[in-house]
Formats: structure tokens, sequence, C-alpha cells
């Protein structure tokens, strides 16, 4: 008989989600991140099967390839501190994907992926990864070129700090989207939107635990981090800045 696990949401679980989504539209994918999440040292099996977690999906956090998807995992599974909760969403997948018993990964490491991208043809491949900065017009409508510059440089950096600090300050805990944002050239999409769309995005983000700068009455500026698709702002009426 199943019981119902309350779970504590972290910044970690949209992330889980997404790689759970990927699950679902590349089962190959899907069942060698099973079979990974088996052999952590962590994984006991027998708690987690009478466990009922329902998990949402997170297209904001949903990888695009394969590739990108395996990388994550890594990340997930070997740099990042979980939590009881994750451990718990980790485990419930593991154990309730069925897995087929002739499925044998020859010795795959991390780095090895089953196929080549997930399946859903209408997903794009991986784009490079951009941190996105939303500024309020009114402020937006005053701003001299060098003060945009420096507003968009402290936005981003703020939502890298951030992020930074919630791994401990190891740069290769960070995400592998935002530790490519900051290891290559850094590509910042700059948008314009009112101060209640400022606003509601600060709130849907926050709801959806996706990492953003800081904001508040004050601040004229919101990050989103390079982690986070860019289908997130897509349901929101932004002017692309100039």
């Amino acid at each position: 008989m199943s019981s119902t696990t309350t779970h504590v949401r972290t910044w970690r679980t949209p992330i889980i989600e997404g790689l759970v989504q990927c699950s679902i539209t590349n089962s190959d994918w899907g069942d060698w991140f099973a079979v990974t999440i088996r052999r952590q040292s962590w994984f006991t099996g027998t708690p987690y099967a009478t466990q009922s977690i329902m998990l949402k999906t997170s297209i904001w956090h949903t990888p695009r390839t394969t590739e990108q998807a395996t990388r994550i995992a890594h990340w997930l599974l070997t740099e990042v501190p979980l939590s009881q909760s994750d451990v718990n969403l980790l485990g419930a997948f593991a154990v309730q994907r069925e897995v087929p018993r002739d499925i044998i990964f020859f010795g795959m490491g991390m780095g090895m992926i089953p196929g080549l991208t997930i399946g859903d043809p209408s997903i794009k491949k991986k784009k490079r990864a951009q941190l996105a900065v939303i500024i309020d017009e009114g402020t937006y409508a005053e701003l001299t070129k060098p003060a945009l510059a420096q507003l968009t440089l402290s936005t981003a950096l703020d939502t890298v700090t951030r992020e930074l600090r919630r791994v401990g300050g190891v740069t290769k805990k960070l995400h592998p989207d935002t530790a490519d944002w900051l290891m290559s050239e850094p590509a910042t999409a700059l948008y314009v939107a009112d101060r209640s769309t400022l606003n509601a995005i600060a709130t849907s983000a926050h709801t959806a635990a996706v990492l953003t700068s800081r904001l508040s009455d004050t601040t004229p500026a919101l990050g989103i981090s390079p982690a986070v698709s860019a289908e997130f702002l897509e349901s929101f009426t932004l002017t692309k800045a100039a």
C-alpha cells in the first residue's frame, strides 16, 4: 500500500522534473537515467517503492537534447548536495519506472548517451545559453548607453552570484548552462516591460523556483538564469531592447 510523501520543493525540484520530462519523450534515455539513479550510493530502493510522489512537468528546465540532459544529470548526481526531498523524488522515479530486464549499459559512464536527441520532433536543438535581463520601461527610457550597460551587467552578475551561492560558491557545481555562460563569451538577451509585467514575471519565477536576480519595488531590472529555457518568458508581453 502506497503512502503520500509531503515533498518540500527546492531550487533543484524543477530541474529534476525537467529530466523526468526527458524520460517521457525519450524512453531509452529515461531507462538510462533510472539505472544511473539506482547505482547511486544513497539509493536503497525499498523506501521509494512505497511512496506516491506526483511530479509536475517543467518545460522551463527540460533539456533539448540527450547530450544536454546527460550533462545536467551528471551535474545533479555528482556535484549538487541533494536534500532528502530531492532523493525521494529521484528514488521514486527510478523505482516506479519499468526498465526492461534485458537492457544493459555496457560500462556506460555519465558522458555516454543512448539515442541522439530527445524524441519529440517539435523540440528544437539547444541554443547557446543566454541570460535574460528585463528592464522596467520607465527606467529604460531614461538610461544613457553607459548606464544601460552598467545596469545590465550588475543584474546579470547578481543573477549568477545568487546561483553560485546556492552551490556553496563552487563554480564547477553550477548548472551546466550557467557554467557555459560564465566560461564562454556571455550572451545576454535584453528586454523591456512595464512594471506590472516585471512583477508578474518575478512572482511566476518564485512559484516555479526559477533562478533570478533580486527584485524589489526599487529594483529596475530582473535577471533570469541561463539554466532556464527561453520558453519561460514567452507567455509575457516583452519588447526586445533596441
